[in-house]
């Protein structure tokens, strides 16, 4: 059985700064780096790095062949 970790939590709005002391205190899941995401959320981020770095790439090799090309047809 897993253990559950609970922290004590306040709301912005709840917190009166001036006693340090908070109306509505909860218990809740600590926050986490990086939110929860399902398959399909992963994949669709996953293809969208890839796709960026392929058009990245192709734009480069566009790029370096019209330099070559035109450092060729200078001579």
């Amino acid at each position: 059985m897993q253990t559950q970790t609970l922290v004590l939590t306040c709301k912005v709005e709840d917190f009166d700064a001036s006693t340090g002391q908070c109306s509505a205190p909860f218990y809740s899941h600590p926050p986490t780096l990086f939110p929860y995401l399902s398959v399909t959320d992963g994949l669709q981020i996953a293809f969208a790095i890839v796709g960026t770095w392929t058009v990245g790439v192709v734009a480069r090799l566009i790029i370096r062949t019209t330099q070559l090309e035109s450092r060729n047809n200078s001579y």
